[in-house]
């Protein structure tokens, strides 16, 4: 009975052990451990010191486009990496950004769709459909091998009317808030 007992601990453990390290990653970095260690992390992949934005966010190039990085903490822990296009896209380049991006991710067989991922029709007037009817362009994704811990989201945020900014989350589920602090 002791032997049984010892192999069902050991496995659960093995098991809780491996779940916390199977954490999405962002350019193959964990997403995970404190801030200066993300922050460290970013920089060894190229990223710098985004001056007049906050010390926590860096610049660089990310997918062939200038960015903001963020890390994004819950506690002492990162939750989320949130990365912002640097420069405003009008709505035509919006459409295409976006659009590129939900291909890229539904064609990377590190991702799969959280749903069907919906492109931006060429004849849609987003400024329209944001202002009006409170659309959100979002489109979500697992990274692989699945974990409903590892999610990626791609969405179009308004700077102001007919500016718009890319935003993409990879966020770690793990550290996310569980209500111990309500």
């Amino acid at each position: 009975m002791k032997k049984i007992f010892l192999i069902v601990m050991m496995l659960v453990f093995a098991i809780t052990a491996n779940a916390q390290t199977d954490v999405i990653k962002f350019l193959g970095i964990p997403v995970d451990g404190t801030k200066a260690e993300m922050i460290a992390k970013l920089k060894e992949k190229g990223f710098c010191q985004s001056y007049g934005m906050g010390a926590d966010v860096l610049e660089g190039t990310f997918n062939g486009v200038e960015v903001y990085v963020a890390p994004v903490m819950n506690g002492n822990k990162v939750r989320r990496v949130a990365v912002m296009y640097k420069n405003p896209l009008d709505e035509i380049q919006i459409k295409l950004h976006f659009n590129r991006l939900v291909d890229q991710f539904s064609n990377n067989g590190k991702y799969q769709a959280i749903s069907e991922a919906q492109k931006i029709p060429e004849n849609e007037r987003i400024s329209h459909q944001m202002t009006i009817y409170k659309k959100q362009y979002e489109a979500g994704f697992v990274q692989l091998p699945y974990n409903s811990n590892k999610i990626v989201t791609v969405l179009i945020s308004e700077q102001r009317y007919d500016k718009y900014h890319i935003l993409i989350f990879y966020d770690n589920g793990y550290n996310t808030a569980n209500g111990e602090d309500l």
